[in-house]
């Protein structure tokens, strides 16, 4: 690949330019795909939190919340009052205003 007339190895993406590595299959085959996912489908939820607070990953925002700590405050077992569980999805941002529209996708799944 050429940038400025300087020869350069893609650092992130080395196989960008390689038949088929926009498919599943070929992450799999070539990247040792998902090999994260195997691994935390083995373990407790609890151990997944740990490992993540380990990582030390942060948040994109401008603070940089640390992920692990906020996975860490749901709870283990969310049960509503009748004793059901459930799910919070939560896909809008707070302070910005142009997905509100998007509001609906907020949801409790019981």
């Amino acid at each position: 690949m050429m940038y400025n007339n300087e020869h350069y190895e893609p650092v992130i993406t080395p196989n960008v330019t390689k038949p088929g590595c926009e498919t599943i299959e070929f992450y799999i085959q070539n990247e040792n795909g998902y090999k994260a996912l195997e691994k935390a489908l083995k373990m407790k939820p609890a151990e997944v939190v740990d490992e993540v607070k380990k990582s030390n990953l942060r948040g994109r925002g401008g603070a940089g919340f640390p992920t692990g700590m906020k996975w860490s405050f749901m709870p283990a077992n969310p049960v509503d009052a009748n004793g059901r569980s459930y799910l919070r999805r939560v896909f809008q941002s707070r302070g910005e205003g142009s997905r509100s529209r998007s509001s609906h996708l907020q949801s409790s799944h019981r």
